[in-house]
């Protein structure tokens, strides 16, 4: 999808149809707005880069990366306590999810996160 301004409720829709139970596409439709979100704010793309969202779910357990063409950043500079305006939709992200990184590459920065949904309905 590309870098524009709906790039958020794109990635959203997208997973609303997903065979998940309500809770479980609430928390993961908000996962993806936030990561899609932040590629959009930090990433220096421009409205035709392109963005890409991946989901896979196995067993109640749902990966989730965001890929963008930008440098990416270090999960760990700078951040220290409460979030500040810049690192809240990341603090989103953890609160929300098991586990999540980041992979920088020549080619651009993928966001990943899993989000286990076994148990509660998916």
């Amino acid at each position: 999808m590309a870098a524009s301004g709906t790039a958020a409720a794109r990635a959203r829709q997208a997973v609303t149809n997903l065979p998940l139970s309500e809770h479980g596409r609430g928390r993961l439709s908000l996962l993806v707005t936030e990561l899609v979100t932040n590629a959009i704010r930090h990433a220096g793309l421009v409205a035709s880069d392109r963005i890409d969202l991946e989901v896979s779910n196995d067993n109640g357990r749902v990966w989730v990366a965001v890929r963008d063409g930008g440098p990416g950043f270090d999960p760990d500079e700078g951040h220290s306590g409460a979030p500040d305006q810049t690192r809240f939709g990341l603090s989103i992200v953890d609160a929300l999810c098991e586990e999540w990184g980041v992979d920088r590459g020549p080619e651009g920065c993928t966001v990943w996160c899993t989000l286990e949904l076994e148990g509660i309905g998916v």
